[in-house]
This record gives C-alpha cells, structure tokens and sequence, in this order.
C-alpha cells in the first residue's frame, strides 16, 4: 500500500546559483519525477536519493520498475534538489519538504505559499 506522493524539484545545472545558494530554500527548481511511495516523511525522500544514485545492482526489483515507469535517465538527485513528501491520506494535503543538503537532510518549516514561489 501507498503511503506517499514523492516529487523531486531540481536546481537547474545552467543556474548561476547552481554552485553558490543550492542551499538555500529560495531558489527557483524544476520539476524532475514524481513516483507513489510506501515510506513517508524523511525516509520517503532518501527513497528518492537511493533511487537516482545508487547502481542497478543496489536497487530492488520494485525500485527498478519504478525508474523505468518514469523513463529515468538522470540527473542524480543532489545538494540542493528538494524532495516534497505528500503523505496519501484521506483527501487531505499536508505535505513535506525536504532539501538535500551536503550531509542529510533539512526539513522546511515556513510559509509553504512562499516556498511554492521557488517551485516550478
């Protein structure tokens, strides 16, 4: 069963703020993929960063199913890219964000509305 909604929001390689800010919350990324996931919260969106850099041998059979179904091709998911968790609950909403930052993950505590603004 289901638990999550996983999409990833990808600092674009051709930014100027690629290599300085990718940091920060309030940079403007693009949509990567999205995929059904039976973890939640922080679990879900190191899911995500297994599943775009880890090699075919270290992926499970349901792993690999899920980037062929979304014709993955790359780019690995790093600093930077946020990853929103949306738990699958009766028709209520509340998801999560993640930034991958250099060790580990920060978790967004602010205005989702401004958030939103920097997420294509």
């Amino acid at each position: 069963m289901f638990k999550s909604n996983v999409t990833v929001y990808r600092v674009s390689w051709s930014s100027p703020m690629f290599h300085d800010d990718r940091e920060k919350w309030f940079v403007v990324r693009e949509p990567g993929f999205s995929y059904k996931s039976k973890l939640k919260g922080e679990k879900a969106a190191e899911e995500a960063f297994h599943l775009t850099n880890a090699p075919d041998e270290c992926l499970e059979d349901e792993q690999k199913e899920i980037l062929k179904e979304q014709q993955f091709k790359g780019p690995s998911l790093c600093v930077g890219d946020v990853v929103r968790v949306e738990p699958i609950v009766r028709g209520i909403a509340q998801p999560q964000y993640y930034l991958c930052k250099s060790f580990g993950w920060e978790k967004y505590g602010g205005d989702v509305i401004e958030l939103l603004k920097h997420l294509l």
